[in-house]
């Protein structure tokens, strides 16, 4: 592995750890949709996936209780 993509790689665990502190609720669902699709298609998402789930996930639970507290 060059060290360029060392450093991504870092830069990604780095980014996942604060992403999953930050949103552990997100985390918890990010961890179940891994055990799915690990245990229906036998394939593991990478750390940069995951990450990518929890920011979205996170956005999408944020934008409808933003919702359901204008009601």
């Amino acid at each position: 592995m060059s060290d360029e993509a060392s450093i991504d790689e870092d830069n990604s665990i780095d980014l996942y750890k604060q992403v999953s502190q930050l949103y552990p609720k997100s985390f918890g669902s990010v961890q179940k949709i891994r055990k799915y699709i690990k245990s229906q298609f036998n394939v593991d998402i990478s750390i940069s996936e995951e990450t990518y789930l929890m920011l979205h996930i996170n956005r999408v639970t944020q934008r409808l209780e933003a919702k359901s507290d204008e009601i």
